[in-house]
């Protein structure tokens, strides 16, 4: 099993556990090769501290997130 952690759990867990980038790819070992991918998402409280040094809220992260991915 594979987990993919978000920037807000990075900030959330100190940098115990690191973000990773966000996106797939497709298999390119041909048609024999199947992938299945079953994504569950979990967020935070919008009102929760994820950033403990600057007590950034979990709302603040994503709307810094949306402005630098714009």
């Amino acid at each position: 099993m594979h987990f993919r952690t978000s920037s807000a759990l990075e900030k959330m867990t100190g940098g115990a556990l690191k973000a990773v980038p966000n996106f797939l790819r497709g298999p390119n070992a041909g048609p024999a090769v199947m992938r299945n991918t079953l994504a569950v998402f979990t967020q935070p409280n919008m009102k929760e501290i994820v950033d403990l040094k600057t007590e950034m809220t979990y709302g603040e992260h994503i709307r810094l997130s949306d402005e630098r991915h714009a």
